[in-house]
């Protein structure tokens, strides 16, 4: 299944924030940007595998500080994701909380959802503002949970990772309102209690 083509970053964007903090864009610095820019450009992107491989390392040898950060930053990526709609379908949320089966057609459709936030998440990084570089640390998480439920071998390690953010849950909200610089709206502290119930314990999801 492919999916259809992203809205233009900058417009589509600028058009639904509602706080300036929470732009994607940002000048660059004339020659040093475009030198970097091209740097990233051409510089060899790793598989899923590795980037499922290091971040759980990256997170299992993190302080509940930054698990706080990374939970909050992936509620933020959510909420982004939802608002803006730089990808073309909605977050398939039916795969994370466990209503739909993952089947052969649910693994294409992953898959090429997966290929979008990948793109998404070089662009966020790409334009270099706060608010930027957090959606693109919370598109992470996305990218290695949807990433897991296409490899049903690895649903320990997206329990472990989701059960080490979940214990710094408490340090999240304050995590969140860092990130956006301003303080919580309902909208805000909605999605930071959103939770993918397939990679709850069992006893959770009841």
């Amino acid at each position: 299944m492919v999916l259809g083509p992203r809205k233009h970053l900058q417009s589509s964007f600028h058009r639904q924030t509602s706080s300036p903090q929470e732009q994607f864009y940002q000048r660059g610095d004339g020659l040093v940007a475009l030198i970097r820019e091209l740097g990233k450009r051409f510089k060899k992107k790793k598989s899923l595998e590795q980037q499922t491989s290091e971040y759980l390392s990256h997170l299992r040898g993190s302080f509940p500080g930054e698990r706080s950060s990374i939970l909050a930053a992936a509620m933020l990526a959510k909420k982004s994701l939802d608002s803006t709609r730089q990808v073309s379908v909605p977050f398939p949320e039916e795969y994370l909380d466990g209503s739909r089966t993952i089947d052969s057609v649910a693994c294409e459709f992953l898959h090429s959802y997966l290929q979008e936030l990948q793109k998404l998440h070089g662009e966020m990084v790409r334009f270099n503002s706060l608010f930027s570089l957090a959606v693109a640390k919370g598109l992470k998480t996305w990218i290695v949970s949807l990433h897991i439920l296409t490899r049903p071998e690895l649903l320990p390690e997206g329990r472990e990772a989701w059960a080490l953010m979940l214990r710094a849950e408490k340090g999240a909200e304050e995590a969140y309102r860092m990130l956006l610089r301003r303080q919580l709206s309902d909208v805000d502290k909605a999605y930071l209690a959103y939770r993918p119930l397939v990679f709850l314990p069992d006893d959770d999801t009841a």
